[in-house]
């Protein structure tokens, strides 16, 4: 999902030898093997007319059909206090790897018409768009422990959550994030967090939602918490297992009286995966999204998943690879687990309007159609 740039997870060609030609202008790709001790480093640049940007990539996102770029702006003709130099955003142009061509990235701005879209090789203040990777993307293409996505991203959270929750902002902070309070001039170790400002506690959340993964995440990429709660204490010592619901002195769920179980249950796993395949996109005219990354929130609008479980037919320990594994007849053994009616062949065709065997004749061909990419 996402790393830090190395020989070994930079998968676009970048041996300078590859263009790209758009708009009238022409990007370039290209890496130096650094100094003597030094990392190497992989570059994007864009020249048009006496526009000239020249951007180092610094994380790559996705290695499986498409991979984006983040980086920074590092000559251009924007002020040097411009944020394009100075925060780590997603990058112009991304690499299609079954092709082996650089493309333009879409998919990470509000989706509109192509020609609509940004020119990337526009001039000084005419560019528009920005995507902060920090505020933006990371939440999800990397693991933070739980506490700080219930910080950073309660609503996104809160959207398939199997209770109402209440988080303990001011005490989780305090206890956890106390080095963020010193950015903020306002803030003391004398002052409580319920004491300050509306102004001060935005500007407290800006930073919070600006954590850069490779200083205060898990890890980079999806790991074991992504999913698993309390991985650190389980490595610490093997028996105490790690489970799926959350435990914290800075949490309170209204579960109406009904236990909380913390292991592979229907909720606890499915809240797993939508805590991050889940959001807002452009949509079709029947509801479900044009692009992916919402995959849980599309599968919620069907009554399917009043029973299914995402891991029904998702491995979440094996990668999946360009193509899907699965073969037709596991995929709807799933199925028909529920609707048995539609084993027999007669059953079938009356429903499908397609004959027995026939690509029409597939659940999945009408009930979950390829129309996402990913």
């Amino acid at each position: 999902m996402n790393t830090v740039a190395t020989r070994e997870t930079v998968r676009g060609e970048v041996s300078g030898r590859a263009t790209l030609h758009q708009d009238g202008g022409r990007a370039m790709f290209f890496q130096d093997p650094g100094a003597s001790g030094t990392a190497r480093r992989w570059w994007m640049r864009l020249v048009r007319g006496d526009v000239d940007r020249t951007y180092r990539i610094t994380q790559t996102i996705g290695s499986r059909f498409f991979q984006y770029y983040v980086g920074r702006l590092v000559a251009g003709p924007e002020p040097a206090e411009h944020q394009y130099y100075t925060t780590d955003h997603v990058l112009p142009f991304g690499y299609w790897l079954e092709q082996q061509q650089w493309v333009p990235v879409v998919h990470v701005h509000r989706e509109v018409p192509e020609l609509d879209r940004e020119d990337p090789f526009a001039g000084a203040g005419e560019l528009k768009r920005f995507a902060p990777y920090a505020q933006g993307c990371n939440g999800c293409h990397t693991t933070f422990s739980l506490g700080d996505m219930f910080t950073r991203e309660p609503l996104r959270l809160a959207r398939h959550a199997p209770w109402p929750m209440h988080w303990n902002l001011a005490d989780y902070i305090e206890e956890n994030r106390n080095e963020f309070l010193s950015q903020i001039p306002a803030f003391s170790q004398e002052t409580a967090l319920g004491n300050v400002s509306e102004e001060h506690l935005q500007d407290l959340g800006r930073i919070l939602t600006s954590m850069d993964a490779r200083e205060h995440g898990v890890t980079l990429g999806i790991s074991c918490e992504a999913c698993h709660l309390g991985s650190r204490r389980h490595a610490e010592n093997p028996t105490r297992l790690p489970g799926f619901s959350p435990r914290s002195p800075h949490l309170r769920a209204e579960t109406g009286g009904r236990e909380i179980s913390s292991g592979r249950n229907h909720t606890n796993l499915n809240w797993a995966c939508g805590r991050c395949h889940a959001g807002a996109r452009s949509e079709f005219a029947a509801g479900m999204g044009t692009w992916n990354s919402i995959e849980y929130t599309d599968a919620t609008r069907g009554a399917c998943y009043s029973q299914l479980k995402c891991v029904d037919c998702h491995d979440p320990h094996k990668t999946i690879g360009p193509r899907w594994t699965r073969t037709r007849a596991q995929d709807e053994s799933v199925c028909l687990k529920c609707h048995r009616e539609f084993g027999s062949p007669d059953v079938r065709k009356l429903h499908t309007h397609h004959q027995a065997g026939s690509p029409g004749d597939g659940c999945l061909e009408c009930h979950m159609p390829r129309i996402n990419e990913g």
